[in-house]
């Protein structure tokens, strides 16, 4: 069975509201991440389906020397630009087409993508 795949369009949509929306699976991560994530001072981060950045705050306070933000919904992105760090790049693409050389990565954040 192959399972359909939401649009962008879905995600522009919702992108208003996500951030308020009661999400059991975002508030746990909001518990344990920082706990999950590794040392990131002076490492260049991918945060893979940025969405509007909800992990921006965390990542700065961790001291990493870049964030590339990458999501595919240009209303998310749009959200994302009000908390973007001074040391981040947003990218508007698919993450299955990260617009990134290989091996530039240190992390990788990707939280809610799949599924």
């Amino acid at each position: 069975m192959i399972a359909a795949r939401a649009t962008p369009a879905v995600f522009d949509e919702w992108a208003p509201v996500y951030d308020e929306a009661r999400n059991p699976f975002c508030s746990l991560e909001a518990r344990l991440l920082r706990q999950l994530l590794p040392t990131l001072r002076g490492k260049t981060i991918l945060d893979a389906g940025c969405g509007t950045g909800r992990h921006f705050p965390l990542l700065s306070k961790l001291q990493p020397e870049w964030i590339h933000a990458v999501d595919y919904s240009a209303q998310m992105l749009e959200l994302a630009k009000q908390r973007l760090p001074k040391n981040a790049t947003f990218h508007h693409a698919d993450c299955t087409t990260i617009p990134l050389p290989a091996q530039s990565i240190d992390v990788v954040l990707c939280s809610l993508v799949l599924g």
